[in-house]
């Protein structure tokens, strides 16, 4: 009822303080019966500057709210911060509040810093701007530019005593006053060592100081001293021993977590901090310049296993079968994507549940035989055939011979499971009859179960590994020897890696005794082709990144396959 009233007004007066409000009015009715794009065009009308300060709060308001369903974040912000300064008491007004709150929600949104230096400008002496410049100065800090971003939390500490974003700023100074506070002597050492997964923090430890070789005699008259500490797996905890290294001890650099849910909380604070860390968790740590992924990931290893698939073995087309949930999801989609990547084709494809132990449905879907009535000429061919042989007592074998053969439109199989699972999955192909396909697999191949599970239909398959015990580079050997003469025991991956971490760390500081944290981390960014047990390391965006160990089993072992 109101529309076709308001409109009225609209087009009879003569007004123009009547008709800014008819219009107002009028985009507001819209906006509320969900008839945005109406709405956005009835404000379009409006001119604010012939409105009093009041019904121009309002203006902005309903104009930001338009914006926002838009999804014009950074204009829905700027709307804000104009009805903020509408307001003559704006700053001891509690009215401004939810307009605080909702400017909040915009900035969350917006990512690119050419937007909040424009709205930074806008909020120049509106009690918006707090906001603005700490929003601004974290954009800086956690993008590398640490000396622009000191000046904008300097302001808020001199322009705004009272703001919530005080405290935040007085911290965000004293790391940027220890960005330089450093001894190039001291590394820190970050792992969970206690708990139930405390046994693999010791194992990645003892690696480390092998690399730091802790356990020789060193003529260094000022040797490196690891400052090693236990986050017991907890993020809270993690980050506050990841600050007490960085305030307390001045260590120049970092290695570890090796938890996958330290992660993300480890490499945000380590790249606030800048402090170069090299992360030994399995899911990618997230940063920027300071924060470095050394661990094997899914990426890494279905390159390598698409790479020798294509160049070496011929392979163009390709199938998947994968566990259901996050894990079997992660490796399916990155060797997907990564087929695609080299212009070859997936053209089957089958998840199954976590605790399957019959896999023929599966198969059979792969391969044409779920659904004979697709396939009703062949099968009405095959009985005809059969009902022709002249064969007296049928057996099982002889009736198999007019089955529906598979259609077999691929040559290799990649599947991304443990060894037991392999042990139902491999020969249930054979009994399908489903053969000359190559299998590809993952880490977790590498093992003897392997062969205890799948036995001979394991022959021939091939898998990657970030490390293999039964190398034969001199460098992977010296290490092999080494860990066990000092140990007692072989080395596994999680060694392996935190070793290589390490001896990039030490191989770094033992250079040249680097001035600054920024210089430790442009140096690990320069690292190309070291020497490493896992293979030759280099950095690749934000990856410490290596060949990998091709695997195959041949006569019912696992060797290495010689591929570049």
């Amino acid at each position: 009822y109101a529309v076709p009233q308001l409109k009225l007004v609209i087009e009879l007066t003569d007004n123009n303080a009547l008709k800014n409000m008819a219009n107002y009015n009028l985009a507001y009715v819209y906006f509320e019966i969900g008839q945005h794009e109406n709405a956005q065009k009835s404000i379009e009308n409006i001119s604010p500057s012939n409105l009093d300060n009041s019904d121009r709060v309002k203006y902005y308001v309903l104009r930001a709210k338009i914006e926002r369903l838009r999804k014009a974040y950074a204009l829905s912000a700027n709307d804000i911060i104009l009805a903020i300064k509408q307001l003559p008491d704006a700053r001891t007004s509690g009215s401004t509040t939810p307009m605080l709150n909702f400017l909040d929600e915009m900035l969350e949104q917006i990512t690119d810093i050419e937007s909040l230096e424009s709205l930074l400008s806008t909020a120049e002496d509106s009690p918006a701007s707090d906001r603005l410049l700490h929003k601004v100065a974290k954009f800086y800090s956690s993008n590398g530019s640490r000396d622009r971003s000191k000046s904008y939390y300097q302001r808020i500490l001199s322009e705004h005593p009272n703001s919530k974003f005080f405290n935040s700023a007085k911290e965000e100074l004293r790391k940027l006053e220890y960005q330089n506070v450093m001894d190039p002597k001291r590394v820190g050492v970050l792992l969970t060592l206690s708990g139930k997964f405390g046994k693999f923090g010791y194992r990645a430890l003892q690696g480390i100081e092998l690399a730091f070789k802790i356990f020789q005699k060193s003529s260094d008259p000022n040797p490196i001293t690891l400052v090693i500490m236990d986050d017991q797996g907890e993020p809270e905890r993690a980050v506050a021993v990841l600050e007490e290294m960085y305030f307390k001890h001045h260590v120049a650099a970092v290695i570890g977590p090796l938890s996958s849910k330290l992660a993300d909380p480890i490499g945000k604070n380590a790249q606030e901090l800048g402090i170069a860390m090299i992360a030994l968790t399995q899911k990618e740590a997230v940063g920027g310049d300071f924060v470095f992924n050394a661990a094997l990931t899914p990426e890494m290893q279905v390159r390598e296993l698409v790479r020798y698939a294509t160049e070496k073995a011929g392979v163009s087309r390709f199938a998947v079968m994968s566990p259901s949930g996050k894990f079997g999801e992660q490796y399916s989609s990155a060797f997907w994507d990564e087929v695609e990547r080299n212009g070859k084709s997936i053209r089957g494809f089958e998840t199954y549940p976590n605790d399957e132990t019959d896999f023929r449905l599966y198969i059979d879907k792969m391969v044409g035989l779920a659904n004979p009535d697709a396939r009703a000429h062949e099968v009405e061919e095959l009985n005809l055939l059969k009902a022709a042989t002249p064969i007296k007592g049928h057996s099982k074998k002889f009736d198999r011979m007019f089955d529906l053969k598979p259609i077999v439109d691929f040559e290799a199989v990649f599947i991304p499971d443990e060894p037991k699972t392999l042990g139902q999955i491999l020969p249930t192909f054979a009994y399908r009859d489903v053969d000359k396909v190559l299998f590809l697999g993952i880490n977790t191949w590498n093992s003897q179960e392997l062969m205890a599970r799948a036995g001979q239909f394991a022959e021939g398959s091939v898998f990657v590994d970030g490390f293999y015990s039964g190398s034969t580079q001199p460098y992977a050997r010296k290490f092999i020897e080494e860990y066990q003469q000092t140990f007692n025991q072989a080395p596994g991956l999680v060694d392996a890696l935190a070793f290589d971490a390490a001896h990039v760390m030490a191989s770094i500081l033992r250079t040249a005794e680097p001035k600054s944290r920024g210089e430790v981390s442009d140096r690990i960014m320069n690292l190309r082709d070291f020497p490493g047990v896992t293979g030759k390391i280099s950095y690749q965006a934000g990856r410490l990144t290596k060949r990998l160990s091709l695997l195959t089993v041949k006569n019912g072992k696992i060797e290495e396959i010689a591929f570049q």
